[in-house]
């Protein structure tokens, strides 16, 4: 009898796990929501660091992200650098890109724009980079 029950043990544990994945983890969307989410800042960050290179390289912002993207491709290849937020696939569906809007010559607006597709709201993501040497500028929340 003992037997029996070490070898069904791995299955019962594997069964429960499963149980718990389908019932709380895949019904609230925690695991994953939270890793798109990270990924998305991660993203973010990435490109502000490469609005931060195209300053220094030739001395002011470029008027699109997709400029950044080009130039990007020539040094890379063509799919190395995706522009759309991650986050926008499970609210909108989207293929949205990241908000970026040139100000002037030394400053610019960067963020997700979150699930109301709408820029300077409270579901924005921000970069998580300290940027007060950079250009960011951080809009307030209506």
């Amino acid at each position: 009898m003992k037997k029996v029950f070490w070898w069904i043990l791995p299955y019962i544990i594997i069964m429960a796990l499963g149980y718990y994945y389908l019932t709380f983890i895949k019904q609230t969307g925690y695991f994953h929501d939270s890793l798109i989410t990270e990924f998305s800042a991660e993203k973010l960050n990435n490109i502000l660091k490469e609005l931060e290179l195209q300053k220094i390289k030739y001395g002011k912002y470029p008027d699109t992200l997709q400029e950044i993207k080009e130039a990007l491709e020539k040094e890379a290849d063509p799919f190395s650098f995706p522009l759309y937020d991650p986050t926008l696939i499970k609210c909108a569906n989207s293929n949205q890109e990241y908000y970026y809007k040139k100000i002037d010559n030394d400053h610019y607006y960067l963020l997700g724009l979150g699930c109301d597709l709408t820029p300077f709201t409270n579901d924005d993501l921000l970069p998580t980079i300290e940027t007060q040497n950079f250009g960011l500028k951080i809009h307030k929340k209506i």
